[in-house]
């Protein structure tokens, strides 16, 4: 299967689970972002260029669908975090499972502390989280990014063998 069609597919998963969970909860909505994990392990795993266009694609859904106050700005976040990570990762020794879950941590700090900077410059209230539930977000992200990256790699190793 293409990359692209692998990375589309993933971010449409990601899409189901975020609005199931809409619906089920808003409150387990906003701790787990399932778009946001999905582009940061398609920047660990393809680079800078895929990671940027996986999240602002990311972030256009959710602007879009999800209620963004100016649809644009969470893509324009994502798009940095997608560019950051696979820039980082194309550079940096980023393959254990530690490092992993520091890079998902550090994503979903970043793109939340990200996205209120940029609301921030525009003139635009978005809502901020404090440290304790961004910090429970972060682990949760890092934690689910962790396995399906884990799920990935295995894969990817078994049609490399093949």
């Amino acid at each position: 299967m293409s990359p692209a069609l692998t990375a589309g597919l993933a971010l449409l998963t990601a899409f189901v689970l975020q609005s199931g969970l809409s619906l089920v909860g808003p409150g387990a909505a906003r701790v787990i972002d399932p778009l946001l994990i999905v582009a940061v392990i398609t920047a660990l795993a393809r680079g800078e260029v895929w990671g940027m266009c996986a999240g602002a694609v990311a972030g256009w859904v959710l602007d879009a669908h999800f209620g963004g106050v100016v649809l644009g700005l969470a893509g324009l976040s994502r798009m940095l975090v997608g560019f950051l990570v696979g820039f980082a990762s194309a550079r940096l020794l980023l393959l254990g499972p530690g490092s992993r879950l520091a890079v998902l941590a550090a994503a979903t700090v970043l793109d939340a502390r990200g996205l209120e900077w940029l609301a921030a410059s525009f003139g635009v209230d978005v809502p901020t989280l404090a440290a304790l539930p961004l910090g429970l977000r972060a682990m949760l992200n890092a934690a689910l990014g962790a396995l399906l990256y884990g799920v990935l790699e295995r894969r990817l190793r078994g049609e490399a063998g093949a």
